[in-house]
């Protein structure tokens, strides 16, 4: 079956095989590395917000949560989401200091990557309003608007891409609902 998600991740993965051989290691090597460069990913985003003194201790702690460790082991696409929310972040940041449309271009690309590792990407879309409300700016305010439309329209159509590679209950082979019917019925 194909499984649609995260395909980078899968590629990565497939390419640590193909270099390391096929191991457990090889698998998750992708994650371990992307997991590494957290610290530095948290270390620019809390620079928006945070003394240095305190910048230091979130980058501290995003270096030692067990959370985020535990991630960096395994190999799935939580990591590279939670590294491309952090990236997405700095981005509208970027955006809010330039106030360039190209940083906003790049904040809504940054989006798109973090997305196609995970579908809750769409909860982090409000922070393009960020800028517009900052600064008080109705053109900050609007252009933020239209990227959240951007990324309602990448999650329904991501969401349809990933949905159609997925059999619906209709389609699944009778014998297969007979068995879950009967699952059902004997507990």
């Amino acid at each position: 079956m194909f499984y649609p998600r995260a395909l980078a991740q899968i590629y990565l993965m497939a390419g640590a095989v193909w270099i390391f051989g096929e191991s457990e290691l090889a698998l998750r090597v992708p994650s371990a590395l992307i997991g590494s460069i957290m610290p530095l990913l948290a270390h620019y985003l809390g620079r928006r917000f945070l003394s240095t003194r305190f910048n230091l201790v979130f980058v501290a702690i995003i270096a030692v949560l067990p959370a985020l460790i535990e991630y960096s082991q395994t190999a799935r696409m939580y990591i590279f989401w939670l590294a491309a929310l952090i990236v997405f972040g700095s981005c509208v940041f970027r955006w809010e200091r330039k106030n360039s449309i190209a940083s906003l271009v790049v904040a809504l690309f940054v989006w798109l990557v973090a997305l196609h590792f995970h579908a809750l990407s769409i909860l982090a879309a409000p922070l393009f309003l960020f800028p517009g409300l900052i600064r008080r700016s109705w053109s900050n305010l609007f252009q933020g608007a239209v990227a959240i439309g951007v990324c309602t329209v990448a999650y329904k159509v991501n969401g349809g891409w990933i949905g159609a590679h997925y059999p619906d209950s209709s389609e699944r082979p009778a014998r297969e609902m007979t068995d879950m019917l009967s699952a059902g019925t004997s507990a």
